[in-house]
């Protein structure tokens, strides 16, 4: 259960990172 939570917690982490490194790509787009 715990490896589970830990899997959870990177999923989360990597689609924050890759949300947060999108932002500056999608309004450089839109500019």
């Amino acid at each position: 259960m715990a490896t589970r939570k830990k899997k959870l917690l990177f999923l989360a982490a990597f689609l924050g990172c890759l949300l947060l490194s999108s932002v500056p790509l999608i309004s450089l787009l839109f500019y």
